[in-house]
């Protein structure tokens, strides 16, 4: 029996497709047409399920963002220690492997574009919103696990971390030569640990 793909997965099929162009030959490859050749499809197939470019180039967006959040958290449930399942996390918002260096060299490349493209910029300032907001509970989940020091300033606490987040990011992608992804770890650990009780 033939097998048809549904709505959803189509969607899915093409934001894939467009993170593939956009890997190998840059953001401004990534056109309706190449975009259709990738996966295969006719423009007018890609036409249907979205109007315009810049609707698929958001789509793209909004896909991989679902996906990595989807990816924080499965990281953070596999472990039940506070500390562990925060730096599980946060580990899945930087490019610590082959696979995800790959994924954020071509979101940089979005993200950079959505600082002139006013289409893109809503998922651009939606996306590093996540991040500090999953910063905050990092933050605030220590601190219910008796974990960080008394009168900490949470809120204060959240940005420092949601900013080397964004740093470490940033020095990984293009700046290899400044840390290494242990490294990186090592850094949020030391971030995380010195927000306990000081002894």
């Amino acid at each position: 029996m033939v097998r048809t793909i549904d709505g959803d997965e189509r969607r899915r099929l093409l934001a894939e497709a467009v993170w593939s162009v956009v890997r190998r030959d840059g953001f401004e490859a990534a056109s309706v047409r190449n975009v259709a050749a990738e996966a295969q499809l006719s423009t007018g197939s890609v036409r249907h399920f979205f109007a315009t470019q810049a609707d698929l180039h958001r789509f793209a967006m909004e896909d991989l963002v679902r996906s990595v959040t989807q990816r924080v958290r499965v990281a953070c449930a596999s472990h039940e220690d506070p500390l562990e399942a925060a730096l599980a996390g946060l580990g899945e918002l930087l490019p610590l492997t082959d696979r995800t260096r790959e994924e954020f060299l071509a979101h940089l490349q979005f993200v950079t574009r959505a600082s002139v493209d006013e289409e893109l910029q809503p998922v651009a300032a939606a996306s590093f919103d996540g991040v500090q907001s999953f910063c905050r509970s990092v933050v605030e989940g220590l601190r219910a696990a008796g974990r960080t020091r008394e009168g900490l300033d949470v809120e204060a606490a959240a940005e420092d971390l949601g900013a080397l987040v964004d740093g470490l990011f940033l020095r990984l992608l293009v700046a290899p030569g400044l840390t290494d992804p242990d490294r990186a770890r090592a850094q949020l650990r030391r971030v995380l640990l010195d927000l306990g009780p000081t002894s």
